[in-house]
């Protein structure tokens, strides 16, 4: 299980609340953990495996969270500002 205390997962939560994010932290590592697992390959890798592009990735986090077009903006941007997700 990861710490999510320690370097950069807390400074994400942060950026998360700059943005304008509203989840609590428990909330947040939740839904990053399936942002993770369903953007990592492709953004990350190059991998087309599990995605075929990243805008099926991102629609996949979105389904699986039901979450709206600004809130994955949120929750892509909390990482991407941190340690770039690109």
């Amino acid at each position: 299980m990861t710490n999510f205390n320690e370097y950069p997962f807390n400074e994400y939560f942060v950026e998360y609340q700059k943005l304008g994010g509203k989840k609590n932290k428990d909330d947040y590592f939740a839904a990053y953990q399936v942002f993770q697992e369903e953007t990592m390959d492709i953004f990350v890798f190059g991998d087309l495996r599990k995605h075929n592009s990243r805008r099926e990735s991102l629609e996949a986090v979105q389904k699986i969270l039901e979450i709206d077009d600004k809130e994955l903006d949120r929750l892509f941007h909390s990482v991407d500002n941190v340690t770039a997700w690109t």
